[in-house]
């Protein structure tokens, strides 16, 4: 017996949560690099971010009020 499920595919919802999760850790990551004495910008760049700017916006989110209550970073 099929399901209706069956035909469907991963639709931009499952493609936005796992590109907001692998940022997460993207950042978790720098914040960790960070923590242990490496510079924002060679950090931006170990962890595949285009520019410390984009780690920046991204570490300044996630340590705002909201982004706690929200899930963290890349939850909109």
């Amino acid at each position: 017996m099929r399901t209706a499920r069956r035909g469907r595919s991963a639709g931009p919802a499952c493609w936005t949560a796992g590109l907001g999760y692998q940022q997460q850790l993207r950042v978790e990551r720098a914040e960790h690099l960070i923590g242990h004495g490496a510079t924002v910008e060679s950090t931006a760049q170990a962890v595949e971010f285009t520019d410390a700017r984009m780690l920046r916006r991204l570490r300044a989110r996630a340590h705002s009020p909201t982004a706690s209550r929200a899930g963290g970073v890349g939850v909109r």
